[in-house]
């Protein structure tokens, strides 16, 4: 037996090693870490009440003080008003000031503890001193004051409208903004319903006036002025030459007075001949129309007695040259005695016109000398592109025809455009 004992493995005695304070403390915090996970994880369902109740509590809690301090204020401004001697009365225009004043006991000293009461202005209280809403205009030109450049105004009569203003509508109105003609009411006999639909007739009816020239400037005044910059007037009998008349507006300045036509005796502009006035001009002058029709009484006799109105109210008289441009009109019968392109290359107007046809032939002659300078316009392009390409450090060919770019090729087709059909 007792070589079995002492045959039998001796037991293992274990030896606990013994850990060093840095291993110690972070096995304590790795434990507590795992146990707080795991707590944190248990409790992931109660943190929305946990946030209810503590919010809950902080709202009862300012509810609470907000309304000791408005309990304060109301007892404090039932005081001020119960101890107050005034009395708002409010039909008769009264308001309260700021409310009331505290009592003085609040600011602590003794003082006036009546509120203070303000009576409301008058024009306060009137609703038509009120301030009227803003009307915006229905277009942006209108707001930033841009105008179209030209209106002709044709003067006609009602046996003449049907004929003659329907020639010189065909011939001038293709050409210029907006074309109006004025018919006085004296030779209107016929029904307003009977003129043309393509063309506007003005009929208006002013007692106090008896000229159809100073109707329609009248009219110009109180209807175009904010709309237009120039204002061409002529019967019609007279032919403008619109290419040379839109040349001479489009280079000159329509802020100063101008009174532009062929003068006859007096310093007034022809009307046979037609004339032009600016913008500046007929706002200065148009005002004056009553006015210078009662001075002047039987004396005022066309285009003579607007001569001398104009240049009594404005200062201006009729001129037949503005920035370095004439203003030059021939008589047919002027016409018949020498080469008649080469005169009405000259020319702005031809009056004296007595049929129809007599119209469309002048128009047809303006038309051609009009086409013939739009040629010579690109014969002296063509020769300046042709200078300017020589002196390039390249020289490419130039493109047919001059001053023309060559088409678009898409390199590929995500460079070709597309069309939206709608």
């Amino acid at each position: 037996e007792k070589v079995g004992e002492l045959l039998q493995p001796a037991p293992l005695k274990t030896r606990r090693k013994e850990l060093s304070p840095r291993r110690r403390t972070l096995s304590l915090m790795m434990g507590l870490q795992r146990h707080g996970c795991s707590l944190s994880y248990r409790m992931k369902p109660l943190f929305p009440l946990i946030f209810g109740v503590v919010l809950g509590a902080i709202g009862a809690s300012v509810y609470k003080s907000g309304a000791a301090q408005g309990g304060r204020c109301s007892s404090v401004m039932a005081e001020a008003i119960s101890d107050s001697s005034g009395v708002v009365d409010r039909r008769e225009g009264y308001w309260w000031y700021n409310g009331v004043q505290p009592p003085a006991a609040w600011h602590g000293d003794e003082g006036n503890m009546e509120p203070r009461i303000v009576k409301r202005r008058e024009e306060d209280s009137d609703p038509k001193n009120s301030k009227k809403p803003v009307v915006r205009g229905r277009y942006a030109a209108t707001e930033l004051g841009i105008r179209d450049k030209l209106l002709v105004v044709i003067l006609t009569s009602a046996e003449t409208l049907d004929t003659m203003a329907v020639a010189v509508n065909h011939s001038v109105a293709p050409h210029v903004p907006k074309i109006v003609y004025f018919v006085s009411e004296g030779d209107w006999s016929r029904s307003a319903d009977t003129y043309p639909s393509y063309m506007e007739v003005i009929t208006p009816t002013q007692a106090l006036i008896s000229s159809p020239l100073f109707e329609a400037l009248s009219y110009l005044y109180d209807e175009y002025i904010d709309a237009y910059d120039w204002f061409y007037i002529s019967p019609d009998t007279t032919l403008v030459s619109v290419h040379s008349l839109n040349q001479i507006v489009g280079r000159s300045s329509f802020d100063v007075p101008v009174y532009l036509g062929s003068p006859s005796g007096g310093g007034h502009c022809d009307l046979d001949s037609g004339f032009v006035v600016s913008n500046a001009l007929l706002r200065g002058f148009g005002k004056h129309v009553n006015a210078c029709i009662s001075a002047m009484g039987n004396d005022m006799s066309g285009d003579s007695g607007l001569g001398a109105c104009v240049t009594g109210f404005s200062g201006a008289v009729c001129q037949s040259e503005i920035e370095e441009q004439q203003y030059h009109s021939l008589s047919v019968e002027e016409l018949r005695s020498g080469d008649l392109l080469t005169l009405l290359r000259e020319t702005v107007s031809v009056r004296g016109l007595k049929h129809p046809s007599a119209i469309h032939q002048i128009h047809t002659h303006y038309t051609d000398i009009a086409l013939n300078n739009t040629y010579h316009t690109l014969t002296q392009l063509q020769r300046e592109s042709l200078l300017v390409a020589s002196l390039s450090p390249r020289q490419q060919p130039q493109p047919w025809p001059l001053l023309v770019q060559r088409p678009v090729r898409p390199k590929s087709r995500f460079d070709v455009l597309q069309w939206q059909y709608f």
